[in-house]
This record gives C-alpha cells, structure tokens and sequence, in this order.
C-alpha cells in the first residue's frame, strides 16, 4: 500500500504535543524532566505509558512494540492479562478498542454491533484512494445501541471522496463499552484482532495517585489496525 495518511472525521484527532508537567512512567518512579520519555523505555510486559499534564489536563501515550506479527501477538495476550487483572481488582466493564482481523462491510458491522457483545461508542473506516493511499475516516453514533449513524458518514464519505479517496474497504476499529466478565468471548471472535483496555489500566493507575484523580485524561493508543496492514497481515 502507499504512504499512510489519515483523514478524521467525527471522532478527531490531536497531535502529542511536549507538555511541562511531571511525567509518570509505568514501573518507573515519577520524574520532574518536562520532557516526554523516549519509546524505547519500554517495560518487560512489551508497553509502556508516558503521562503529563498540561493546565489541568492529563494526557497519556501508551507505545507497545509491533515491529513484527509476533510482538503484536504478544500485545493481545498482554491485552487479555490486563483484562482478568481488571476483573479481578472488581472492575466490572471497561472502555476498549477494538481492532478487526480485516475491514469489516458496513453491513457486516451493523451485524457484529447488533450481536451484543459491545457497546460501540465510535468507530473508524479504512478508505483507500486510487493509489492504494490510505485514509481513516471515524464516526460516532447519535445514539447509544445503533452503531452507524448513516447521514454523518454519509458526509464524511463525501468528503473524502472529494480528495480521491473512494474505495471503502470497511470498518477497522471500534471504541465500545464492554463487559469484563465477557472479555474472553469478544477477543476470541474470529473477526477480532485484538480488544485493547490499556487505556482503561492507565487511567485508572493514574486514578490511584489522589493528586490526580479528578483531573481530566485522555488516553492515546496507535491503532494496531496500521501496524497489520505494515506487516502484510490485511488482505
């Protein structure tokens, strides 16, 4: 495939930006650099989070290694540990990523949606343009149960397009609510890549320092979806 460019809609994105703030590392003892911790200070587990905040906001990077097919394997297993740990530590349900083994059709993720086994709170699409180019296009749902919100996609679609981009190959990430105690059964659909809660262990490991637990936090996680198609793993 071409150079990788993304084009959000809905869903939005931000750049990381280098915030003064204290910076805490997983495993690691706070520290009082302003500067964000290189990627490869990574942890035995395979990932690592740096937080900081900035005017009151926290903002975290979780990195996780995926140079190989194998490395992200071990993300997924990393992944289903991280899910048992929550359970077991009385956390009921999670927000997570999911990442689909290949773009599912529209009609197809209408079905999985509908089947119950998540919450979806947003999702992206991968859309091609004609020079295998490609560009992730998310939406959210107006209401919570229905999982496409036809009229926006619709437009974001047509937005795109407009910038050439107009081979749809389908849905390759959704955010969801789900069900710890359903963890299992949902990672191990054979459309399912992986069902990431990292952000959900990171917030709730800075949660646990009383200095921060009310502030703001947003959770960032490359989409392992990109990492596949590098690694010549989507059709």
């Amino acid at each position: 495939m071409g150079h990788p460019f993304r084009f959000m809609f809905g869903a939005g994105t931000i750049s990381l930006v280098t915030l003064l703030a204290v910076l805490l590392l997983r495993g690691q003892s706070a520290s009082a650099s302003p500067e964000l911790a290189p990627a490869a200070q990574s942890n035995a587990s395979g990932w690592t989070y740096e937080t900081a905040e900035d005017n009151g906001q926290l903002t975290s990077r979780v990195t996780y290694d995926h140079a190989t097919l194998g490395q992200l394997q071990a993300f997924v297993t990393e992944n289903a540990r991280q899910a048992s740990e929550l359970r077991t530590a009385g956390v009921p349900n999670a927000r997570a990523t999911i990442t689909f083994r290949q773009p599912l059709p529209l009609e197809e993720f209408r079905a999985w949606a509908a089947a119950g086994g998540a919450t979806v709170t947003n999702y992206t699409l991968r859309v091609l343009t004609p020079r295998g180019e490609r560009v992730t296009v998310g939406n959210s749902p107006t209401s919570r149960g229905k999982a496409i919100e036809d009229a926006g996609l619709q437009r974001a679609l047509q937005r795109v397009a407009e910038h050439g981009a107009t081979n749809v190959r389908g849905v390759i990430t959704a955010e969801a609510d789900i069900s710890l105690a359903g963890y299992t059964r949902l990672a191990s659909d054979p459309k399912v890549f992986l069902v990431d809660v990292t952000a959900a262990v990171v917030k709730r490991e800075v949660g646990q320092n009383p200095s921060l637990a009310a502030k703001p936090h947003d959770v960032r996680v490359s989409p392992a979806f990109w990492y596949l198609e590098d690694l010549g793993a989507v059709r």
